[in-house]
């Protein structure tokens, strides 16, 4: 086996794992917006907001308290993620925002596209522009 293919092999690998991690991240990302969506007053004007950690271990059910200017914020950015600062998978994302019990992470590399195309935001808004065609 050569040199080169090693290499691939190992970089399929990467993506794969990657992969795996972003899908569990939307999955949680999405259940988010869908409390975001179910209880009004959680992103009262200044308040805080309880989320699900949004990391890459899927067992994870850490709940963080973030204010909800930050919750409104990391939404607009598809490729990004809230988490517990512990549990920043260096891999396949980074640290944008240190809240002190929470980080915000941006994906990086193969991550980052599969985390546009399974941002729930984006989806409804293709999918209403289907419905509207």
């Amino acid at each position: 086996m050569s040199a080169q293919s090693v290499a691939n092999e190992i970089d399929n690998a990467e993506e794969v794992r990657a992969r795996l991690y972003v899908r569990g991240q939307a999955l949680i990302r999405e259940v988010n917006e869908q409390i975001h969506r179910l209880d009004p007053e959680w992103t009262s004007e200044g308040g805080r907001c309880s989320i699900i950690c949004e990391c890459v271990n899927s067992e994870c059910l850490a709940a963080l308290q973030i204010p909800s200017q930050v919750y409104a914020a990391v939404r607009r950015f598809p490729t990004r993620f809230v988490l517990a600062p512990e549990h920043v998978a260096d891999a396949f994302e980074r640290v944008v925002e240190d809240g002190g019990n929470y980080v915000v992470v941006e994906k990086i590399g193969a991550a980052a596209g599969l985390a546009v195309r399974l941002d729930p935001r984006r989806i409804g808004a293709v999918n209403d522009g289907n419905r509207a065609g």
